[in-house]
């Protein structure tokens, strides 16, 4: 009896970035009228994937984990690594427009988390291969891909500041810990 969608840890990008992208992916989409751009206020980076149809222990326990990882002392502010570059992902669910992330520093913070989150007896569901990136647009799986994606943009760093722990409507936002 869980909600579409699960749950799932992410990263909440900061408004300059998700301005940046959001302008990228509506250029691209003007033509494809299969295309929906994703809400900038809804470009995230999902660090952790947990699970769906939890118990109500299950999500209070994920929860935990999920605050305990974001105000431990090693946590601060982290640096998320965009490459610049578009990919298409297609899945049985859809079609997607997706910015690319850099792997480091995020498959530290990842295992960092999936540890907490172990500590509380949750267990991560791992049905996907870790490929950090952000939604920019969607289309259902009959849409063709456009051939040609957005033009790159130049590598940059953003900092990220809060977790989201998302379950199905429901949403709780964490500020990570400032050192000092």
């Amino acid at each position: 009896m869980g909600y579409p969608g699960g749950c799932a840890v992410m990263l909440k990008l900061p408004e300059g970035t998700c301005d940046v992208l959001h302008k990228a992916a509506t250029a691209w989409s003007a033509g494809h009228d299969d295309w929906k751009v994703v809400h900038p206020r809804d470009y995230h980076l999902t660090l952790q994937f947990i699970g769906r149809d939890l118990n109500p222990e299950k999500i209070a326990s994920s929860i935990c984990g999920v605050a305990m990882f974001a105000f431990s002392d090693d946590r601060a502010p982290q640096h998320l690594r965009l490459t610049g570059a578009f990919g298409a992902q297609i899945t049985k669910k859809g079609r997607y427009l997706v910015a690319r992330a850099m792997m480091d520093p995020l498959a530290i913070a990842r295992g960092q988390l999936r540890q907490f989150l172990r500590n509380m007896e949750v267990v991560p569901k791992d049905s996907f291969e870790f490929r950090p990136h952000v939604t920019l647009a969607e289309a259902p799986p009959s849409a063709r891909v456009p051939g040609a994606l957005p033009d790159p943009l130049s590598p940059f760093s953003v900092e990220y500041q809060e977790l989201v722990v998302k379950y199905g409507p429901y949403r709780m936002t964490m500020q990570l810990a400032k050192k000092g």
